[in-house]
């Protein structure tokens, strides 16, 4: 059928599993395993640090805070369990006070569990995984570039998945399910080139995905007067990033796109 032209399986491909540092205090083990069990379950892989030797202070402590300091150093996201234990946890301080010194490009939400039920903080932590999950769309001439985009902002910890296409005979039903669920779980960044512009089975997508409110970054990539129509005419008056397909300035939009993430994530 003309315009399936996305991926061919059933699923969800995901690209990349989004890391998040969390920070926090052992005491608080009950609400912070439900808090793990909750990104893991979305799909996140939550990096939490606590061994027994770290109750005292010994020959390896220094080594240890090192290793964990290099950890958050490595991770885009820090997430801060906030409680009355995690304030009196010397490990925790030195977790919080260094990510703060050395903030750079790291972003840091901070959750305070003491002053939040348990249904405020799953909430919380739903919001936090929609901001920083992303589907992409797009059609299979652009994968190569899409390929580089996807690997730019794996590298930023964002949780990463392409939107793939179902079956030729029920592709509208599959279309509405699978922008249902980025509607409901993230945000879609949607590859508008020449091609996809044309594509049936994307025009329907993305028309749907505006349908029922869904996050849509447009990333414009053969920009000419009649792509920029044809996009106007998909999504309305509506702004977008436009892109080369140069290296560099793929860069620089994935840049734009995590400095946009980042203000919604705070």
């Amino acid at each position: 059928m003309k315009g399936t032209d996305l991926l061919t399986n059933d699923c969800e491909e995901t690209r990349s599993n989004g890391f998040v540092f969390v920070s926090h205090n052992h005491k608080d083990i009950k609400i912070v395993r439900s808090i793990r069990n909750q990104l893991e379950q979305g799909g996140f892989e939550p990096i939490l640090f606590y061994l027994k030797c770290m109750d005292t202070e010994n020959a390896d402590t220094q080594l240890l805070k090192q290793l964990i300091h290099h950890e958050i150093e490595v991770r885009k996201w820090f997430l801060y369990i906030d409680s009355i234990n995690a304030r009196q946890s010397k490990w925790v301080q030195d977790e919080l006070e260094y990510i703060r010194s050395n903030s750079g490009d790291h972003v840091i939400k901070s959750i305070d569990i003491n002053n939040m039920n348990e249904s405020e903080i799953r909430s919380e932590i739903a919001k936090m995984m929609q901001a920083i999950r992303f589907f992409l769309v797009y059609s299979m001439p652009e994968y190569e570039l899409v390929r580089s985009f996807a690997d730019d902002l794996s590298a930023n910890d964002l949780q990463i998945s392409s939107l793939t296409g179902g079956s030729i005979y029920s592709w509208k039903a599959e279309a509405r399910r699978k922008m249902r669920f980025a509607a409901e779980n993230g945000g879609i960044i949607f590859f508008a080139s020449e091609h996809s512009l044309r594509s049936i089975n994307i025009r329907y997508m993305i028309s749907y995905a505006k349908k029922i409110g869904a996050h849509i970054i447009p990333i414009l990539l053969d920009e000419t007067e009649e792509t920029i129509e044809r996009l106007r005419d998909m999504l309305g008056n509506v702004s977008w990033l436009s892109c080369s397909r140069k290296k560099e300035d793929v860069r620089k939009c994935v840049e734009t796109i995590v400095h946009d993430i980042t203000e919604k994530f705070l």
